[in-house]
Protein backbone atom coordinates (compact mmCIF):
# COMPACT_ATOMS: atom_id res chain seq x y z
CA UNK A 1 0.00 0.00 0.00
CA UNK A 2 1.41 3.23 -1.20
CA UNK A 3 0.75 6.38 1.54
CA UNK A 4 1.50 9.94 1.63
CA UNK A 5 0.51 11.69 4.79
CA UNK A 6 0.74 15.36 4.22
CA UNK A 7 0.25 19.30 6.62
CA UNK A 8 -1.89 22.18 4.80
CA UNK A 9 -0.28 23.42 1.90
CA UNK A 10 1.50 27.30 2.36
CA UNK A 11 2.44 30.15 0.49
CA UNK A 12 6.03 30.42 -0.98
CA UNK A 13 8.18 31.03 2.04
CA UNK A 14 5.24 31.01 3.91
CA UNK A 15 6.14 28.95 7.13
CA UNK A 16 4.87 30.22 10.30
CA UNK A 17 6.51 31.80 12.91
CA UNK A 18 5.61 32.09 16.52
CA UNK A 19 7.54 34.74 17.45
CA UNK A 20 6.18 37.25 14.55
CA UNK A 21 2.19 36.30 15.64
CA UNK A 22 2.98 37.14 19.57
CA UNK A 23 5.77 40.27 19.19
CA UNK A 24 5.30 43.58 16.97
CA UNK A 25 9.17 43.97 18.34
CA UNK A 26 11.77 45.02 15.39
CA UNK A 27 14.50 42.66 18.03
CA UNK A 28 13.06 39.24 18.67
CA UNK A 29 13.97 36.00 18.22
CA UNK A 30 12.54 34.18 14.90
CA UNK A 31 12.10 30.82 14.02
CA UNK A 32 9.97 29.29 10.95
CA UNK A 33 8.11 26.17 11.15
CA UNK A 34 9.58 24.30 8.62
CA UNK A 35 9.46 20.87 10.36
CA UNK A 36 6.60 18.68 11.25
CA UNK A 37 7.12 17.45 14.45
CA UNK A 38 4.09 14.69 14.75
CA UNK A 39 4.79 13.47 10.64
CA UNK A 40 8.74 13.06 11.46
CA UNK A 41 7.37 10.53 14.31
CA UNK A 42 5.56 8.57 12.25
CA UNK A 43 8.20 8.62 9.50
CA UNK A 44 10.59 7.67 11.64
CA UNK A 45 8.68 4.62 13.38
CA UNK A 46 6.24 3.40 10.29
CA UNK A 47 9.24 3.83 7.21
CA UNK A 48 6.94 2.65 4.61
CA UNK A 49 4.84 5.95 4.75
CA UNK A 50 6.15 9.13 2.87
CA UNK A 51 5.50 12.48 4.02
CA UNK A 52 4.92 16.06 2.78
CA UNK A 53 5.94 19.06 5.52
CA UNK A 54 4.39 22.22 4.59
CA UNK A 55 4.59 22.13 0.72
CA UNK A 56 2.82 24.74 -1.91
CA UNK A 57 0.33 24.32 -3.75
CA UNK A 58 2.54 23.25 -6.67
CA UNK A 59 4.50 21.11 -4.90
CA UNK A 60 1.61 19.06 -3.35
CA UNK A 61 -0.20 18.82 -7.07
CA UNK A 62 3.30 17.21 -8.45
CA UNK A 63 3.54 15.10 -5.74
CA UNK A 64 -0.04 13.90 -5.78
CA UNK A 65 0.50 13.23 -9.27
CA UNK A 66 2.85 10.21 -8.43
CA UNK A 67 -0.46 8.14 -7.45
CA UNK A 68 -1.22 7.02 -4.13
CA UNK A 69 -3.26 4.67 -2.57
CA UNK A 70 -4.26 6.71 1.12
CA UNK A 71 -3.52 10.30 1.02
CA UNK A 72 -3.60 11.42 4.95
CA UNK A 73 -3.47 14.66 6.46
CA UNK A 74 -2.07 15.73 9.84
CA UNK A 75 -3.97 19.28 10.71
CA UNK A 76 -5.31 21.69 13.30
CA UNK A 77 -9.09 23.29 13.02
CA UNK A 78 -7.51 26.22 11.46
CA UNK A 79 -5.55 24.49 9.20
CA UNK A 80 -9.31 23.33 7.62
CA UNK A 81 -9.97 26.16 4.76
CA UNK A 82 -6.51 24.50 3.62
CA UNK A 83 -6.95 21.33 3.92
CA UNK A 84 -10.56 20.77 2.55
CA UNK A 85 -9.47 21.18 -1.25
CA UNK A 86 -5.70 19.40 -1.11
CA UNK A 87 -8.73 16.48 0.30
CA UNK A 88 -11.02 17.76 -2.99
CA UNK A 89 -8.22 17.27 -5.29
CA UNK A 90 -6.98 13.78 -4.24
CA UNK A 91 -10.00 12.94 -4.41
CA UNK A 92 -9.95 14.19 -7.90
CA UNK A 93 -6.59 12.20 -8.66
CA UNK A 94 -8.90 8.84 -7.74
CA UNK A 95 -6.72 8.19 -4.69
CA UNK A 96 -8.88 5.27 -2.81
CA UNK A 97 -8.57 6.64 0.69
CA UNK A 98 -8.59 10.03 1.93
CA UNK A 99 -7.15 10.02 5.86
CA UNK A 100 -7.31 12.39 8.95
CA UNK A 101 -5.39 13.06 11.34
CA UNK A 102 -4.20 14.99 14.73
CA UNK A 103 -6.20 17.41 16.49
CA UNK A 104 -8.02 18.87 13.28
CA UNK A 105 -10.22 15.73 13.05
CA UNK A 106 -12.41 16.68 16.39
CA UNK A 107 -13.81 19.08 14.65
CA UNK A 108 -17.34 17.53 13.22
CA UNK A 109 -17.36 19.70 10.60
CA UNK A 110 -13.97 18.39 9.40
CA UNK A 111 -13.98 14.14 10.24
CA UNK A 112 -16.94 13.33 8.01
CA UNK A 113 -14.81 14.48 4.79
CA UNK A 114 -12.07 11.68 5.47
CA UNK A 115 -12.60 7.72 5.28
CA UNK A 116 -10.52 6.99 8.18
CA UNK A 117 -9.64 9.33 10.80
CA UNK A 118 -7.11 9.14 13.55
CA UNK A 119 -7.52 10.49 16.58
CA UNK A 120 -4.19 10.68 19.19
CA UNK A 121 -0.89 9.71 18.84
CA UNK A 122 -1.14 7.26 15.88
CA UNK A 123 2.11 4.93 15.35
CA UNK A 124 1.19 2.07 16.68
CA UNK A 125 -1.76 1.98 14.59
CA UNK A 126 -0.35 3.12 11.06
CA UNK A 127 2.28 0.27 11.84
CA UNK A 128 -0.24 -2.26 12.23
CA UNK A 129 -1.53 -1.62 8.94
CA UNK A 130 1.54 -3.05 7.31
CA UNK A 131 1.26 -6.08 9.45
CA UNK A 132 4.19 -4.72 12.47
CA UNK A 133 4.37 -3.53 16.01
CA UNK A 134 6.26 -0.80 17.09
CA UNK A 135 8.30 -2.49 19.97
CA UNK A 136 9.76 0.82 21.22
CA UNK A 137 8.93 4.27 20.03
CA UNK A 138 11.87 5.88 18.44
CA UNK A 139 12.44 9.87 18.45
CA UNK A 140 13.35 10.88 15.84
CA UNK A 141 16.22 14.14 15.42
CA UNK A 142 13.85 17.46 14.90
CA UNK A 143 15.88 20.53 14.59
CA UNK A 144 15.01 24.04 14.75
CA UNK A 145 16.64 27.18 13.57
CA UNK A 146 16.55 30.08 15.17
CA UNK A 147 17.38 33.75 14.29
CA UNK A 148 17.49 36.57 15.98
CA UNK A 149 15.78 39.85 14.00
CA UNK A 150 16.77 41.92 12.35
CA UNK A 151 19.81 40.11 11.40
CA UNK A 152 19.29 37.82 8.92
CA UNK A 153 22.06 35.51 9.68
CA UNK A 154 21.62 31.59 11.53
CA UNK A 155 22.32 32.56 15.30
CA UNK A 156 21.34 28.63 16.95
CA UNK A 157 19.77 25.61 16.63
CA UNK A 158 17.31 24.02 18.53
CA UNK A 159 16.61 20.29 19.04
CA UNK A 160 13.04 19.58 19.70
CA UNK A 161 12.45 16.85 22.20
CA UNK A 162 8.61 14.98 23.62
CA UNK A 163 9.67 13.08 26.49
CA UNK A 164 6.01 12.22 27.83
CA UNK A 165 2.57 12.73 25.81
CA UNK A 166 -0.49 13.58 27.23
CA UNK A 167 -1.64 16.19 30.28
CA UNK A 168 -3.52 15.17 33.90
CA UNK A 169 -4.96 18.52 33.98
CA UNK A 170 -8.25 18.87 32.00
CA UNK A 171 -8.05 22.66 31.33
CA UNK A 172 -12.35 23.22 29.87
CA UNK A 173 -10.37 25.22 26.92
CA UNK A 174 -7.80 22.32 25.98
CA UNK A 175 -8.46 19.79 23.42
CA UNK A 176 -5.56 17.11 24.86
CA UNK A 177 -7.81 14.96 26.99
CA UNK A 178 -10.23 14.30 23.96
CA UNK A 179 -7.22 13.97 21.49
CA UNK A 180 -4.68 11.78 23.78
CA UNK A 181 -5.89 10.90 27.63
CA UNK A 182 -3.86 10.07 30.21
CA UNK A 183 -0.30 10.79 30.59
CA UNK A 184 2.27 8.31 28.78
CA UNK A 185 5.98 8.21 28.32
CA UNK A 186 8.59 8.40 25.89
CA UNK A 187 10.77 5.34 26.24
CA UNK A 188 13.94 6.72 27.69
CA UNK A 189 16.19 4.99 25.47
CA UNK A 190 14.62 6.96 22.74
CA UNK A 191 14.93 9.89 24.40
CA UNK A 192 18.94 9.07 25.27
CA UNK A 193 19.55 8.07 21.62
CA UNK A 194 18.16 11.53 20.38
CA UNK A 195 19.86 13.71 23.01
CA UNK A 196 23.19 11.79 22.04
CA UNK A 197 22.48 12.63 18.29
CA UNK A 198 21.86 16.22 19.06
CA UNK A 199 25.33 16.77 21.17
CA UNK A 200 27.13 15.14 18.74
CA UNK A 201 25.88 17.21 16.08
CA UNK A 202 26.13 20.84 17.57
CA UNK A 203 22.80 21.40 19.49
CA UNK A 204 22.58 22.56 22.90
CA UNK A 205 19.41 24.06 23.24
CA UNK A 206 17.04 21.67 23.74
CA UNK A 207 12.92 22.66 23.65
CA UNK A 208 11.07 20.33 25.69
CA UNK A 209 7.49 20.08 23.89
CA UNK A 210 5.36 17.76 26.70
CA UNK A 211 2.34 19.34 27.22
CA UNK A 212 2.83 19.48 30.81
CA UNK A 213 6.49 18.51 31.26
CA UNK A 214 7.40 17.33 34.96
CA UNK A 215 4.38 15.26 35.24
CA UNK A 216 5.65 11.59 35.66
CA UNK A 217 8.51 12.12 38.31
CA UNK A 218 10.76 9.03 37.89
CA UNK A 219 10.65 9.23 34.23
CA UNK A 220 11.24 13.06 34.15
CA UNK A 221 14.37 12.51 36.73
CA UNK A 222 16.21 10.57 34.07
CA UNK A 223 15.27 12.56 31.37
CA UNK A 224 17.02 15.35 33.57
CA UNK A 225 20.11 13.14 34.31
CA UNK A 226 20.45 13.05 30.29
CA UNK A 227 20.39 16.58 29.89
CA UNK A 228 23.16 16.53 32.50
CA UNK A 229 25.27 13.73 31.02
CA UNK A 230 25.35 15.28 27.46
CA UNK A 231 26.08 18.94 28.01
CA UNK A 232 22.58 19.69 27.56
CA UNK A 233 20.89 23.41 27.79
CA UNK A 234 17.24 23.18 28.32
CA UNK A 235 13.64 24.77 28.35
CA UNK A 236 10.12 23.39 28.68
CA UNK A 237 6.15 24.34 29.44
CA UNK A 238 5.19 23.36 32.47
CA UNK A 239 2.23 24.42 35.01
CA UNK A 240 3.55 27.24 37.77
CA UNK A 241 2.60 24.95 40.69
CA UNK A 242 4.86 22.05 39.30
CA UNK A 243 8.10 24.32 38.29
CA UNK A 244 7.78 25.91 41.62
CA UNK A 245 7.58 22.36 43.40
CA UNK A 246 10.56 21.25 41.01
CA UNK A 247 12.69 24.65 40.49
CA UNK A 248 15.91 23.68 42.61
CA UNK A 249 16.35 20.42 41.51
CA UNK A 250 15.68 21.56 37.50
CA UNK A 251 18.44 24.43 37.91
CA UNK A 252 20.75 22.12 38.71
CA UNK A 253 20.26 19.89 35.30
CA UNK A 254 20.60 23.11 33.04
CA UNK A 255 17.58 24.70 33.55
CA UNK A 256 17.63 27.66 31.32
CA UNK A 257 14.34 28.82 31.60
CA UNK A 258 10.44 28.04 31.74
CA UNK A 259 7.30 28.76 29.66
CA UNK A 260 3.99 28.99 32.58
CA UNK A 261 0.57 28.74 32.34
CA UNK A 262 -1.05 32.02 33.96
CA UNK A 263 -3.85 32.00 31.91
CA UNK A 264 -6.23 34.96 33.94
CA UNK A 265 -5.77 36.96 37.11
CA UNK A 266 -9.87 36.58 37.08
CA UNK A 267 -10.97 33.70 39.58
CA UNK A 268 -14.16 33.18 37.76
CA UNK A 269 -11.90 32.73 34.59
CA UNK A 270 -9.87 30.46 36.49
CA UNK A 271 -12.50 28.53 37.95
CA UNK A 272 -14.72 28.20 34.94
CA UNK A 273 -11.51 26.47 32.93
CA UNK A 274 -10.48 24.57 36.23
CA UNK A 275 -7.54 26.04 37.22
CA UNK A 276 -6.22 26.76 40.34
CA UNK A 277 -7.17 30.11 41.85
CA UNK A 278 -3.73 30.52 43.22
CA UNK A 279 -2.26 30.17 39.42
CA UNK A 280 -1.13 34.12 39.32
CA UNK A 281 0.36 34.24 42.57
CA UNK A 282 2.63 30.93 41.55
CA UNK A 283 3.68 32.59 38.95
CA UNK A 284 4.91 35.72 40.29
CA UNK A 285 6.84 33.41 42.36
CA UNK A 286 8.24 31.24 40.43
CA UNK A 287 9.27 34.51 37.88
CA UNK A 288 10.92 35.77 40.43
CA UNK A 289 13.02 32.74 41.48
CA UNK A 290 13.97 32.43 37.87
CA UNK A 291 14.82 35.75 37.66
CA UNK A 292 16.65 35.71 40.82
CA UNK A 293 18.83 32.67 39.35
CA UNK A 294 19.36 34.39 35.58
CA UNK A 295 16.82 31.97 34.04
CA UNK A 296 14.08 33.35 31.91
CA UNK A 297 10.31 33.08 32.18
CA UNK A 298 7.95 33.27 29.77
CA UNK A 299 4.18 33.22 29.68
CA UNK A 300 0.66 31.90 28.51
CA UNK A 301 -2.34 34.10 28.85
CA UNK A 302 -5.81 34.46 27.68
CA UNK A 303 -8.03 37.50 26.84
CA UNK A 304 -11.64 37.93 26.65
CA UNK A 305 -13.27 35.60 29.41
CA UNK A 306 -17.01 35.75 30.00
CA UNK A 307 -16.72 37.98 32.59
CA UNK A 308 -14.42 40.26 30.96
CA UNK A 309 -14.90 44.34 29.92
CA UNK A 310 -12.76 46.42 28.02
CA UNK A 311 -11.61 48.28 31.02
CA UNK A 312 -11.14 45.08 33.19
CA UNK A 313 -8.89 43.67 30.28
CA UNK A 314 -6.86 46.57 30.05
CA UNK A 315 -5.95 46.62 33.72
CA UNK A 316 -5.46 42.25 33.30
CA UNK A 317 -2.65 43.65 30.50
CA UNK A 318 -0.99 46.02 33.22
CA UNK A 319 -0.93 42.92 35.71
CA UNK A 320 0.61 40.73 33.58
CA UNK A 321 3.24 43.40 32.54
CA UNK A 322 4.11 44.07 36.19
CA UNK A 323 5.18 40.27 36.59
CA UNK A 324 8.00 41.09 34.36
CA UNK A 325 8.18 37.94 32.09
CA UNK A 326 10.24 37.93 29.26
CA UNK A 327 7.94 36.88 26.26
CA UNK A 328 4.29 36.66 26.55
CA UNK A 329 1.90 34.41 24.27
CA UNK A 330 -1.39 36.32 24.70
CA UNK A 331 -4.04 34.56 23.14
CA UNK A 332 -8.44 35.37 22.23
CA UNK A 333 -10.55 32.88 24.42
CA UNK A 334 -11.21 30.00 21.58
CA UNK A 335 -13.50 27.51 21.78
CA UNK A 336 -12.66 24.17 20.31
CA UNK A 337 -14.62 20.85 19.41
CA UNK A 338 -14.66 18.47 22.24
CA UNK A 339 -13.99 20.89 25.00
CA UNK A 340 -16.09 21.55 27.67
CA UNK A 341 -15.67 24.91 26.79
CA UNK A 342 -17.12 24.63 23.26
CA UNK A 343 -20.28 23.29 24.69
CA UNK A 344 -20.94 26.06 27.43
CA UNK A 345 -19.98 28.69 25.21
CA UNK A 346 -21.97 27.13 22.24
CA UNK A 347 -24.97 27.31 25.01
CA UNK A 348 -24.78 29.99 26.76
CA UNK A 349 -23.56 32.88 24.10
CA UNK A 350 -23.49 31.26 20.56
CA UNK A 351 -20.38 30.57 18.91
CA UNK A 352 -20.80 32.84 15.32
CA UNK A 353 -17.84 32.12 13.46
CA UNK A 354 -17.72 30.00 10.24
CA UNK A 355 -14.78 29.60 9.13
CA UNK A 356 -12.26 27.68 10.69
CA UNK A 357 -9.41 29.58 9.86
CA UNK A 358 -10.10 31.98 12.49
CA UNK A 359 -10.01 29.62 14.90
CA UNK A 360 -6.26 30.67 15.47
CA UNK A 361 -6.55 32.03 19.22
CA UNK A 362 -6.19 35.47 17.68
CA UNK A 363 -10.29 36.09 16.50
CA UNK A 364 -13.19 36.43 18.95
CA UNK A 365 -15.14 33.81 17.69
CA UNK A 366 -18.09 33.37 19.82
CA UNK A 367 -20.82 36.13 21.01
CA UNK A 368 -18.90 38.28 23.72
CA UNK A 369 -21.71 39.45 26.21
CA UNK A 370 -19.32 42.64 26.56
CA UNK A 371 -16.96 42.90 23.83
CA UNK A 372 -16.75 43.28 20.03
CA UNK A 373 -14.26 41.28 17.74
CA UNK A 374 -12.80 44.38 17.17
CA UNK A 375 -12.60 45.44 20.84
CA UNK A 376 -10.39 41.86 21.36
CA UNK A 377 -8.35 42.18 18.58
CA UNK A 378 -7.53 45.57 19.17
CA UNK A 379 -6.95 44.58 22.85
CA UNK A 380 -4.65 41.55 21.73
CA UNK A 381 -2.78 43.90 19.21
CA UNK A 382 -1.88 46.36 22.36
CA UNK A 383 -0.78 43.42 24.19
CA UNK A 384 1.91 42.28 21.91
CA UNK A 385 2.95 45.29 22.06
CA UNK A 386 2.90 46.30 25.50
CA UNK A 387 4.33 42.55 26.63
CA UNK A 388 6.91 41.92 24.40
CA UNK A 389 8.44 45.45 23.69
CA UNK A 390 12.34 45.91 22.90
CA UNK A 391 13.22 46.81 26.49
CA UNK A 392 12.37 43.10 27.21
CA UNK A 393 14.44 41.21 24.77
CA UNK A 394 17.58 42.38 26.03
CA UNK A 395 17.36 41.72 29.36
CA UNK A 396 16.31 38.01 28.40
CA UNK A 397 19.36 37.65 26.22
CA UNK A 398 21.18 38.62 29.22
CA UNK A 399 19.74 36.06 31.53
CA UNK A 400 20.22 33.51 28.64
CA UNK A 401 23.90 34.19 28.83
CA UNK A 402 24.02 34.55 32.37
CA UNK A 403 22.57 30.72 32.56
CA UNK A 404 25.20 29.68 30.55
CA UNK A 405 27.57 31.23 32.69
CA UNK A 406 26.26 29.62 35.86
CA UNK A 407 25.86 26.25 34.44
CA UNK A 408 29.56 26.38 32.38
CA UNK A 409 31.43 28.16 35.65
CA UNK A 410 32.76 31.10 34.04
CA UNK A 411 31.45 33.84 31.07
CA UNK A 412 34.26 33.17 29.11
CA UNK A 413 33.44 29.49 29.04
CA UNK A 414 29.72 30.70 28.02
CA UNK A 415 31.16 33.23 25.71
CA UNK A 416 32.90 30.63 23.27
CA UNK A 417 29.97 28.67 23.49
CA UNK A 418 27.48 31.08 22.36
CA UNK A 419 29.82 32.02 19.93
CA UNK A 420 29.76 28.55 18.01
CA UNK A 421 26.44 28.67 17.48
CA UNK A 422 26.34 30.58 14.08
CA UNK A 423 29.07 28.25 13.25
CA UNK A 424 27.67 25.16 13.98
CA UNK A 425 24.54 26.30 12.22
CA UNK A 426 26.46 26.63 8.87
CA UNK A 427 28.35 23.53 9.34
CA UNK A 428 25.55 21.14 9.84
CA UNK A 429 23.02 20.18 7.89
CA UNK A 430 19.66 22.22 8.52
CA UNK A 431 17.06 19.43 7.30
CA UNK A 432 18.28 16.79 9.86
CA UNK A 433 17.91 12.88 9.24
CA UNK A 434 16.47 9.95 10.06
CA UNK A 435 17.46 7.35 12.42
CA UNK A 436 18.39 4.05 10.28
Amino acid sequence: MKILITTKYIDKKGWYDYFSENSKSLFRTLFYHKVHYGLRFIKQNVPQIEVLEFPTWEQYCRTLAQGWDVVGFSFHTMDWPRILPMVEQAKKAKVSQVWGGNYGVLDPVAAPHFDRVFTGYCEQALAEIFGHKIERLRHPPLVDQWYIRPSPLKVQRVGIIQTQRGCPLNCSFCQTPAFAPGVSTVPIESVEEVLAWYRKNGVRWIGVYDEHFGVKKEHTMKVLELFRKYGLFWTAQTAAATALANLDLWRRHNLMGLGLGVESFDCRALAAWNKSAKTSQTVREVTAKLHEASLYAGGYYILGHEEATFASTLEEIETLDSLGLDFVQTTILTPFPQTPLWEHLEKSYGIFEKDRGFFDTKHLTWNHPAMSADQLEKLLYYACLRLNRPGRFFPFMARVFGAYAGHLGSYSRALALALSFPYNSLRFNENAPYFK
